[in-house]
């Protein structure tokens, strides 16, 4: 049973990913304890962290604690805690904050013939490269087909209150510099920012696995360039904060082309206001050594054209149609739709026997002055239970008078 319950979590999207982003990661998923010989499970995660930027001093504190019940079908897990943050600016603005209490997650999850149902706040990944990562309040259903069919359906409201890029648990804002930043609109109470989509993939290697054992023992060769996945996607936002609603609908794949080579393509359209085309690519190339070391080198571009780019002095050029998205690239300046073109590379080396990695990545606007960022970051885990991440960044941007560094240690540990 304990077994079952860790390998759920661990399938809810950002409840084990730690990057280097302010938008509140969470291992606890994966740390739970059975209580007993009991279906509940517990567990309770510290984060403290302090961080040097452009003349700012900045300290935090996290607590969270997460309970599951779950049986053979049904799941019900709550995580939640409490938050406090303090900021002391050289330039003598001092500012600090009380307790913060918050949820980051709140489901009821059940399993059956029909496919998997997920209903409450939940960390959601739609299953194409540009569109939904974010934490929601309403459901989402899967459905997979032997045929290898996947459907992915959800819908719900997004509120700055438990959003990826919110209040609660996340520290984007204490390190915002910029004049202004082009971040996602968030609701300020639930209906004012919703979102609804639909993913349907389609894997063309799922069939012939049925029928990949021909009874001689000889496993068959595969072509040099391999579609894993080719699938359609239909999205909207809609709210009295969201004038007018965002409708948009494409294509995207995932492709393998061997030697550990992987593409992501996909193309939108969107109508309504700023209507035009998305357009967005990410390249990987994964190596392993001998000595099980691991290296992924990581390529991505975003990009659109809007059909007003001809009028001059248009306000909706190179602007995309919808606020939410799974990019935030860069620690700082977390380029996000409104920010487009731009793109992203990044090495990152993972040592196992150490449980060590390192990273290494760069964020840039394709414009005349661009805004681009440098970020390295190392981590290292001791006992299964502490995770200590060391990173620094380098903002450059014509926006500012100087440019800033960042310096940030952070600790996570799970019991």
């Amino acid at each position: 049973m304990r077994k079952e319950i860790i390998s759920l979590l661990f399938l809810m999207p950002l409840s084990i990913s730690l990057l280097a982003q302010w938008e509140c990661p969470s291992r606890l998923g994966g740390s739970l304890r059975q209580i007993g010989e009991s279906n509940f499970m517990w567990g309770v995660e510290l984060t403290g962290g302090a961080g040097y930027i452009s003349n700012s001093l900045i300290f935090n504190q996290m607590s969270l604690f997460g309970l599951n019940y779950s049986n053979a079908r049904h799941t019900i897990y709550i995580e939640g805690g409490f938050k406090t943050w303090y900021e002391g600016d050289y330039d003598l603005r001092i500012k600090s904050s009380t307790i913060f209490p918050g949820l980051r997650e709140a489901f009821y999850h059940h399993t059956n013939s029909l496919g998997s149902l997920t209903l409450g706040l939940q960390s959601l990944l739609s299953d194409d490269l540009y569109l939904v990562n974010e934490r929601v309040l309403g459901l989402s259903h899967k459905k997979s087909f032997p045929c290898g069919l996947n459907i992915n359906l959800f819908t719900g409201t997004v509120s700055k209150h438990f959003a990826r890029n919110g209040t609660f648990c996340n520290l984007a804002y204490l390190y915002d510099i910029l004049p202004y930043i082009n971040q996602p609109l968030l609701g300020e109470s639930l209906g004012q920012t919703n979102l609804a989509g639909l993913t349907v993939g389609y894997r063309p290697s799922a069939k012939d696995d049925e029928f990949s054992d021909d009874g001689l023992g000889v496993e068959k060769s595969r072509s040099l360039v391999n579609i894993e996945t080719v699938g359609l996607v239909l999205y909207g936002e809609f709210g009295s904060w969201i004038k007018p609603p965002a409708v948009m609908g494409g294509v995207y794949a995932n492709i393998e082309i061997g030697n550990g080579y992987g593409l992501k393509p996909e193309l939108l359209y969107a109508a309504g206001g700023n209507a035009g085309l998305i357009y967005c690519a990410k390249f990987e190339k994964s190596s392993m050594w001998q000595n099980a070391h691991r290296t992924v080198f990581s390529a991505a571009y975003y990009g659109t054209f809007n059909a007003d780019n001809g009028q001059s002095g248009s306000k909706n050029k190179n602007k995309s149609s919808n606020s939410f998205s799974n990019i935030l690239a860069g620690t700082v300046l977390r380029f996000d739709t409104p920010d487009m073109p731009f793109y992203m590379l990044s090495v990152k080396h993972t040592i196992p026997k150490l449980k060590t990695h390192l990273k290494i990545q760069y964020v840039g606007q394709t414009k005349t002055n661009p805004n681009t960022e440098l970020d390295m970051e190392i981590g290292k885990k001791f006992f299964n239970k502490l995770l200590i991440n060391a990173s620094y960044g380098y903002v450059n941007s014509p926006e500012l008078l100087s440019n800033p560094n960042l310096f940030r240690l952070e600790m996570r540990f799970n019991f």
